[in-house]
């Protein structure tokens, strides 16, 4: 991670794993296939991760830093458990209203959605986020 820009590996990890996500309506639905894109996705999040977890140093001064790591933490634990609660319904309700690719295409558009605004997201371009002179994303 350190070899390369965080911010470049954290774009192209989130926009292929999004582009992945979007295939999935275009496959045969099969177990081969939707057992092919999770691998890719995993990969993929094994860079994003690390870069991730280890931006946060950079934008949190040392005193607020273990209280950043903790924040971070429990909102990936706790998006887990509310995903898994929520999960079902709502890909339930997806079907029933969108139809056959309903589930596809919720999972893939927020995929997309988080893809778009992460890219696009104000932390890396000018506001209060931005990191240190003396830090840096690259």
């Amino acid at each position: 991670m350190d070899r390369h820009s965080k911010k470049h590996i954290l774009t192209v990890c989130n926009l292929l794993r999004g582009l992945l996500t979007l295939t999935i309506p275009l496959l045969p639905k099969e177990f081969i296939g939707l057992l092919a894109i999770a691998f890719l996705v995993s990969m993929l999040t094994q860079f994003f991760a690390p870069a991730e977890q280890s931006a946060i140093p950079l934008l949190v001064e040392a005193p607020g830093l273990m209280s950043a790591n903790a924040l971070f933490t429990t909102t990936i634990i706790g998006s887990l458990i509310v995903g898994f609660a929520i999960g079902e319904p709502l890909l339930s309700w997806a079907r029933s209203t969108l139809g056959d690719f309903g589930q596809e295409l919720l999972v893939g558009g927020s995929v997309s959605h988080r893809c778009w605004n992460f890219a696009g997201n104000s932390h890396w371009r000018g506001s209060s986020l931005t990191p240190a002179p003396d830090r840096s994303l690259e």
